[in-house]
C-alpha cells in the first residue's frame, strides 16, 4: 500500500516527507522523514512500515534521515528534539550521549569525506 493510503487508512492527514534516505546498497529498501516521524519501505515504496512515530510533537517532526557512509545498518535522524542513531537500520533509535546534539533541533547533517567517523552537524 502506498504512503498516501496508508496515512488515510489510520485516520491522519497527508503528511510532509521531509528526507528521503535510500539505503546504500538495495535500492529497493527506503527511510523517509516526515512530520509523523519515519516510515520504511523494503519494496521499492509499494508498501510503508511506521517504524518510528518518535515519543512527543517535536521528536515526530523529521527534518533528515540519512545512512552513515561507512555503515549500511547505521541511519542518523535530525529531529525537532535532537540527533537520533540507529544502529540497526532504522529499526529503533536512540540519542547519542556526551554531546548537546541529542536536545538540540538537528536540520543537517553531513558526513566528512576523508573520515566518516567526523560528522559535522546544522542545529538551531
Amino acid at each position: 500500500m502506498n504512503l498516501k493510503l496508508l496515512l488515510a487508512m489510520r485516520g491522519r492527514e497527508p503528511t510532509w516527507v521531509n528526507y528521503i534516505a535510500v539505503h546504500p546498497n538495495d535500492p529497493n529498501t527506503a527511510l523517509i522523514g516526515t512530520a509523523m516521524g519515519v516510515y520504511k519501505t523494503k519494496d521499492g515504496g509499494f508498501g510503508w512500515e511506521h517504524v518510528f512515530p518518535g515519543r512527543n510533537a517535536s521528536e515526530r517532526w523529521c527534518d533528515f534521515i540519512r545512512y552513515a557512509p561507512d555503515s549500511e545498518n547505521r541511519v542518523f535522524l535530525g529531529t525537532r528534539q535532537g540527533l537520533l542513531i540507529s544502529e540497526d537500520g532504522g529499526g529503533k533509535f536512540a540519542r547519542p550521549t556526551g554531546t548537546q546534539l541529542s536536545t538540540a533541533r538537528t536540520n543537517w547533517i553531513e558526513f566528512y569525506s576523508k573520515d566518516p567517523k567526523i560528522i559535522y552537524a546544522g542545529t538551531n
